[in-house]
């Protein structure tokens, strides 16, 4: 994977940050340089919006301005909507953008409280059986990886398990930190990759899953990945980036799995 676009290409990201995950972060740690994160318009490959997280600088524009505007969204190969701390509504015009950008090829990443985003949004919502705060505080959970995400059938486990993220490799299992139980199963138009059983309850739930957009359509061009759980092991704080990241360390087992479903995110989804 390139550091910089000097090194090769790189997608161009949209990011409106959260307070409680930071997912540029995690993309710093993957190894994307600083420089690569800017302002809107800036230089960089990866722009930041701010939601309720960290920003650049003063300057750094609302994540409204990003939801509002159809054409500014269809800049962006992928936009990454992290967990903003609390289950927020969301205007029908702002769902009603992403679903719109979406079926046009967009990619889109939400996790956690970002939830919202999805579960009364048609047809996203249709996807999943919506359970929304289950159990909203699970401190971690050991889930099971499901087959196959996409591609060979064994390709999401022997990632992990290559790169040591599997609790268990047989069958593979993944400890993930700061998870909630708001999907209890999904429709045949998604694909899951975590499910289990919630720890209070042992009543089944889905913790990441994803759908081809537009929905059910034979000639999909888009994606949406919903993880029900923090992509970042261990929430940072600070108001800019990257002083918010904190010191440099290796990615936990759930940001390994980010990091797979970033490469999946960018991949040729039909002809």
């Amino acid at each position: 994977m390139p550091r910089n676009t000097s090194e090769g290409d790189l997608p161009h990201i949209a990011i409106a940050t959260g307070s409680s995950d930071a997912m540029e972060c995690v993309l710093r740690k993957m190894g994307i340089a600083d420089t690569e994160f800017t302002n809107p318009g800036g230089s960089g490959s990866i722009s930041l919006y701010k939601e309720n997280g960290p920003t650049i600088d003063h300057t750094t524009p609302a994540a409204s301005t990003l939801y509002n505007n159809e054409t500014t969204m269809a800049q962006y190969d992928e936009i990454l909507l992290p967990c903003p701390g609390a289950p927020t509504p969301r205007p029908a015009a702002e769902t009603a953008n992403l679903v719109n950008y979406a079926n046009a090829g967009g990619r889109i990443l939400t996790s956690h409280d970002g939830y919202t985003w999805l579960y009364q949004t048609l047809p996203f919502g249709g996807t999943a059986a919506w359970d929304p705060g289950h159990n909203q505080s699970i401190a971690s959970a050991t889930v099971q990886v499901q087959l196959p995400p996409y591609g060979p059938p064994q390709i999401l486990t022997d990632w992990l398990n290559l790169l040591g993220a599997l609790a268990n490799p047989t069958p593979p299992e993944l400890t993930v930190k700061v998870i909630r139980h708001d999907v209890d199963s999904v429709s045949t138009d998604a694909v899951p990759w975590l499910a289990g059983s919630d720890p209070a309850d042992g009543t089944p739930m889905v913790s990441m899953f994803s759908f081809d957009t537009p929905v059910a359509a034979s000639n999909a061009v888009g994606r949406v990945i919903f993880d029900d759980f923090h992509v970042e092991d261990i929430v940072s704080s600070g108001a800019t980036f990257p002083n918010e990241c904190g010191p440099a360390a290796a990615l936990s087992a759930q940001e390994k799995l980010f990091e797979y479903s970033m490469y999946n995110l960018d991949a040729c989804i039909s002809p």
